[in-house]
């Protein structure tokens, strides 16, 4: 009896530590080797410095003298030879601020220096046939470009763009040298930002009202209200009482209940190859401002920008701003019209490194965090979560890189995929690329619940850097890791959970990698390495990777949910995307505005159908469409609603009346459709869900 009491303790105990053992052991090994989220643990190493990617050492000096001559000084972190100064004028009738250039002046310098002078004469556009804005007689803004070249970095050229004002007699003028910039766009007010060269009391003048500043400063923010909906307004910027040498315009959100708008979706400007301008500050100048202006003429309302707007990956502070001030000297030539809305990105990284391991910077009195200089260079919505309470008093701020913001009958959500990063946190704290902390998981389920529970909010877009679900560049990383860090693909489950629950969300949009790709992501789809997929997407969503606003291309690569990207395209490309009260569309375009695709986003159909233009005598708008399981779908390319006879016949064919349709075991749900040879064709509001039989 005594030797079967033995053997029974002895086989609890086995049975014990063979269950219990290995909880305790991965839970001991998370808590001893897996220190993600924990505040930062600095090595015993020596301090690094990697500034590679501006060669200015802050902003030029500017005097004039009073005679017609401007000196202009500036410091270059290494010796250049002497450098080259294109100068201008703008034109106040010109709707797109771009600069003028119209004469050259070389420094006058016998060997490679650090610190450079140019003088440049200003009374050459007295000349009648170079003064176009009345200068002679009432001054103007001159503008000029700097131009060097480091011999000791690859003999590349770098650029420094800026401007400066003078009246009648050469007298220097306030001048804006940053903006002006719509932010924060509601139905009501709007927020008018802007930077001048020297402190002033700054006025906005809209509508023949008048707002100031509380003080002089050279970085304005004041905020217009009493505006209507859908309603366009002049308004003028001032400096001191003196007016911008030209006037803007702004035009309030429409109504949740007149929601007819376009707004832009574009990532990843980035320096690009092929030097010039598209590698200038650490920004392809020439392909965000070809993109920026092309969606300005198409009729974007505003633009969503996912992040890697700059190089970045700096360790000092000034080359990381003047980075982003490099990238807003493209983005005010249209964000003094409409609003952009900036999100981060992994190469907006500003760092502590010891050898090869790197830090977000933390926010302290030497130093600031790159979250703290992106809230203080952007203008964004205040209403993020808290810093994460895990890394402590090492948490960088969610202030104005996560918000969200209601549009019409819209919400769009901000996330940061690039929060308090660190090149290793296992081992040494904080972040990993690609990971949304617990913080900011729990308060995008919070905001999109709120949305889920307001009737006005009918359509949900998000917006971050890393996708969920790479396509062609970083499926070693993002929120992916080659499917071989559980706690990663664990997290990137949590977060789509609570997207694919929200029954309102139209499209998650990511940058990160260089091309364009459109993803249908359900219940069924495989996303994970044994090919299985996740019961708790409750809804389908699309996922729309639109990297390509510069940054070097990528090819498409193999993953799990290959089979469901719709669309794979590796060059430059930007969204837009149209709502139309319930319906949205969102149409692709290519470097030289091409349509690299062009389909309806919502009502999105439970097969996730792909719509693809084909020839029909009746009209181009049908579109086709092909479920996953091979059947054809015909559908409005517009998702237009035609209620009488008269819109019948402009189709040429006769659509049954309206009603609740059944197809094959599918609701088709309240809509018009006609049969014309052996094919039926549909139109109205499109909602195919399996039917419950």
């Amino acid at each position: 009896m005594r030797n079967k009491k033995i053997f029974l303790i002895f086989t609890i105990l086995v049975l014990v530590c063979g269950l219990v053992g290995p909880i305790l052991a991965g839970s001991l090994e998370d808590k001893n080797n897996n220190h993600l989220g924990e505040p930062f643990k600095y090595p015993n190493l020596p301090k690094g410095e990697h500034t590679s990617d501006y060669v200015f050492a802050g902003e030029p000096k500017i005097t004039v003298d009073g005679k017609g001559e401007a000196i202009i000084r500036f410091e270059t972190i290494i010796p250049t030879s002497r450098a080259k100064i294109h100068y201008g004028l703008y034109l106040p009738e010109q709707e797109i601020k771009v600069p003028q250039y119209r004469i050259e002046e070389t420094e006058d310098l016998k060997k490679n220096s650090r610190s450079h002078t140019v003088i440049i004469d200003l009374r050459k556009f007295e000349k009648q046939k170079y003064d176009i804005c009345n200068f002679k007689e009432k001054g103007g803004v001159i503008c000029y470009r700097i131009e060097v070249s480091t011999p000791t970095m690859e003999d590349q050229s770098d650029f420094y763009d800026g401007r400066f004002r003078v009246d009648g007699d050469y007298y220097q003028l306030p001048c804006v040298i940053e903006g002006p910039f719509v932010d924060c766009l509601t139905k009501t007010s709007a927020i008018i930002s802007w930077e001048t060269d020297e402190p002033t009391m700054g006025t906005i003048e809209v509508n023949g009202k008048r707002y100031n500043d509380d003080s002089h400063s050279t970085h304005h923010e004041i905020t217009a209200t009493g505006l209507s909906a859908d309603t366009r307004y002049e308004y003028d910027v001032l400096s001191n009482g003196i007016k911008d040498f030209k006037s803007y315009y702004l035009k309030g959100a429409p109504d949740s209940k007149n929601s007819n708008f376009v707004f832009a979706h574009m990532s990843d400007s980035r320096e690009g190859v092929g030097g010039g301008e598209r590698a200038r500050g650490g920004v392809n100048h020439h392909q965000l401002s070809r993109f920026m202006i092309d969606a300005y003429n198409n009729g974007a309302d505003f633009i969503l920008f996912g992040g890697d707007l700059i190089n970045g990956y700096t360790t000092n502070t000034e080359d990381y701003r003047m980075q982003l001030q490099a990238w807003k000297d493209v983005s005010e030539q249209i964000g003094c019209y409409i609003p952009i809305y900036e999100g981060m990105g992994n190469h907006e990284a500003l760092m502590d490194t010891y050898d090869n391991i790197e830090f977000d910077k933390v926010d302290d009195d030497e130093s600031k965090s790159a979250e703290r200089v992106f809230a203080e260079e952007f203008v964004n919505p205040h209403n993020g979560p808290e810093a994460e309470d895990s890394m402590n008093e090492t948490a960088p701020t969610y202030d104005e890189n996560v918000y969200y913001f209601d549009y019409a009958n819209t919400r769009i959500i901000s996330f940061n995929t690039n929060y308090g990063w660190c090149s290793n946190p296992e081992e040494y704290g904080g972040n990993l690329e690609g990971y949304v902390m617990d913080g900011q998981l729990e308060w995008v389920k919070e905001v999109l619940d709120d949305a889920k529970a307001n009737s006005e909010i009918k359509h949900i877009f998000m917006f971050a850097h890393e996708p969920a679900f790479p396509n062609g560049g970083h499926l070693r990383d993002a929120q992916w890791y080659s499917g071989k860090k559980p706690y990663v693909i664990d997290r990137r489950d949590d977060l789509w959970e609570a997207i694919s629950n929200s029954g309102k969300m139209a499209a998650v949009f990511f940058g990160d990698e260089h091309n364009y790709s459109k993803t249908f992501i359900d219940g069924e789809t495989p996303v994970y390495l044994d090919g299985s997929s996740n019961q708790n997407f409750k809804y389908p969503v699309w996922q729309i990777i639109s990297g390509g606003a510069g940054a070097p291309f990528y090819a498409q690569q193999k993953a799990p949910w290959t089979k469901n990207v719709r669309s794979f395209y590796p060059g430059k490309n930007y969204c837009l995307i149209e709502v139309n009260g319930e319906r949205v569309s969102l149409k692709v375009l290519g470097y030289s505005g091409e349509v690299i695709d062009e389909c309806p986003l919502k009502p999105i159909l439970s097969h996730g159908i792909e719509a693809t233009p084909i020839p029909y005598e009746y009209d181009t708008a049908w579109r086709q469409g092909i479920a996953d399981d091979g059947s054809n779908w015909y559908i409005s390319g517009k998702n237009c609603l035609y209620k009488t006879d008269e819109d019948y016949n402009v189709l040429g064919a006769n659509l049954i009346p309206f009603g609740r349709h059944e197809k094959d075991g599918y609701d088709l749900g309240e809509m018009g459709y006609t049969h014309i040879g052996d094919i039926d064709y549909f139109s109205g509001l499109i909602s195919m869900h399996p039917l419950k039989i």
